[in-house]
């Protein structure tokens, strides 16, 4: 064989393009003759594996790669599920909550509202202490935001003058 016709044969073999009678000729040619210096590594890489043919794989070793292989299988093929129960999911959560604000939009304009005081002073008392309360409530919310706020500046002053 020349060495034209091995070199199309190696790049076949690396490729994985090669039969079992070409891959037998390699390696019957590098084994049994002296090779030019450009191919000397796949000599070696053929000596390599002419050493490795008496490999011996356990029995149980099938048993758990077909496991494995399964176990991946399943996971992806859940995977794949996922994102299309997903979309069903929102599409009807979505709907639903179109029609609960259908229905309350409904009921809010068909209902009628009923006067709960009679008496107008009445109306502006309650008014006003419900008013005062959502200030008062207001009010320690900015008192308790003013506090951390005031925490805020005093660690960046205790950061800056540990960087310092």
């Amino acid at each position: 064989m020349s060495v034209e016709e091995i070199e199309k044969l190696l790049s076949s073999y690396y490729e994985g393009q090669t039969s079992e009678s070409e891959e037998a000729l390699l390696r019957a040619y590098f084994t049994t003759h002296e090779v030019p210096a450009h191919l000397q590594a796949d000599k070696e890489v053929f000596a390599a594996l002419a050493d490795c043919t008496t490999t011996v794989v356990p029995e149980i070793l099938e048993a758990r790669l077909e496991q494995a292989i399964d176990y991946r299988a399943s996971k992806e093929k859940r995977r794949y599920l996922l994102p299309r129960n997903r979309r069903w999911i929102s599409i009807a959560a979505g709907l639903a909550l179109l029609i609960g604000v259908g229905f309350t939009f409904y009921q809010y304009n068909h209902s009628t509202p009923e006067d709960t005081f009679s008496d107008p002073l009445e109306a502006r008392r309650a008014l006003q202490a419900a008013l005062l309360e959502v200030s008062n409530g207001l009010n320690d919310g900015m008192y308790q935001v003013e506090e951390v706020r005031q925490d805020i500046i005093d660690i960046n002053q205790k950061i800056k003058q540990e960087i310092n």
